[in-house]
């Protein structure tokens, strides 16, 4: 099957279910399809710089050069959730965990970051929840590899 995404009478984006989810063309196409995590900043020569002395590691789309203003979009299912470390060959953020959202199956951790305007949401499965049993108020470090993060331009 293939989904054609329209904005303002023109597609946005035609494709897959799976790729318009995984490889979004656009903000529009990624905060359409299900929800991201997106954070603004300046490309770089290896990535993203967010602000506060934080750089992100990124692959840029080919018409992207330094100095070009960017979106960085990650799912919250892409998000690992660690209380003390960073993951080695990730991107990490710290920040505090400010609320828990149990769905059953699914947990969403809403997590405060200097960099982001927003709480992140991290997406856990139940069982995980249960085994690092995190309370709200807890520190914690936002964890993603740079392969799961989108550039978007426009």
């Amino acid at each position: 099957d293939r989904v054609a995404l329209m904005l303002d009478g023109r597609i946005e984006q035609l494709g897959e279910p799976r790729a318009l989810y995984e490889v979004p063309g656009s903000r529009f196409v990624a905060d359409f399809i299900g929800v991201s995590n997106f954070m603004d900043g300046t490309v770089i020569k290896d990535g993203l710089d967010i602000g506060y002395d934080t750089r992100l590691a990124a692959t840029m789309p080919t018409d992207t050069s330094p100095g070009t203003q960017v979106t960085l979009a990650v799912r919250p299912e892409r998000l690992i959730l660690s209380r003390n470390t960073k993951l080695r060959g990730h991107n990490a953020l710290r920040g505090t965990l400010r609320d828990i959202a149990y769905h059953g199956r699914d947990v969403n951790m809403h997590v405060d970051v200097k960099q982001m305007p927003v709480p992140l949401i991290a997406r856990l499965t139940a069982a995980q929840d249960a085994d690092e049993n995190f309370t709200a108020g807890d520190t914690v470090w936002c964890n993603w590899k740079p392969e799961h993060g989108r550039i978007l331009t426009h």
